[in-house]
């Protein structure tokens, strides 16, 4: 019996420093998801990565095809009434709010949801 591939890769970027390597030889459908950094109970500091996560996850193995989520933790005291943390100037990235969803590619400004849209 053939062994079957997952539907969704997972990538963890733990800090903004390593996000640049992490996504730069991706390719297909790539999606990115600032997400709040996980207490010891497993759930985010932030309520709205919490419940965003099982929607967002779902929606990625519904897609037809392969694709890679790339989960970058945002850590609450770098980020929190920061604007200059790294994910907000980085002018891709560009954060707003999280949890925020990117669908990523190799060039141009790439779409993104934001806050309440990336938990509907």
């Amino acid at each position: 019996m053939a062994e079957q591939t997952p539907k969704v890769t997972k990538i963890t970027v733990d800090t903004p420093a390593q996000f640049d390597d992490a996504v730069k030889d991706l390719s297909g459908d790539v999606f990115v998801l600032m997400y709040g950094e996980r207490k010891e109970d497993g759930d985010s500091w932030c309520p709205d990565c919490t419940a965003a996560l099982p929607v967002i996850e779902s929606a990625l193995e519904a897609r037809a095809g392969p694709s890679t989520l790339v989960e970058c933790t945002v850590a609450r005291e770098e980020y929190k009434g920061k604007p200059e943390y790294a994910y907000r100037t980085h002018e891709r990235v560009a954060l707003k709010a999280i949890p925020q969803l990117i669908k990523w590619s190799a060039e141009g400004a790439p779409p993104s949801l934001v806050e309440e849209d990336a938990g509907n």
